[in-house]
């Protein structure tokens, strides 16, 4: 799946997210963060979200872009 950084300035093929406190990082060429969140209540609301988009879409032909707080 094709994910953009809530920042705009990433855009990466990649095949791992995680979520540590608030923060949704992807591994890719290292450890990159995506995203940051006040709880981890909201990051993980993000990454269900993810998620949803994986299982209902083709994840090779879509972007999803990491929405801000």
């Amino acid at each position: 799946m094709w994910l953009r950084s809530q920042n705009k300035l990433m855009l990466m093929q990649i095949h791992e997210v995680h979520v540590t406190s608030g923060v949704i990082n992807a591994v890719f060429c290292g450890i990159n963060r995506l995203g940051t969140y006040k709880t981890l209540e909201r990051a993980m609301e993000v990454l269900d979200d993810i998620q949803s988009e994986i299982m209902n879409c083709n994840p090779v032909n879509n972007v999803y872009i990491m929405p801000k707080e």
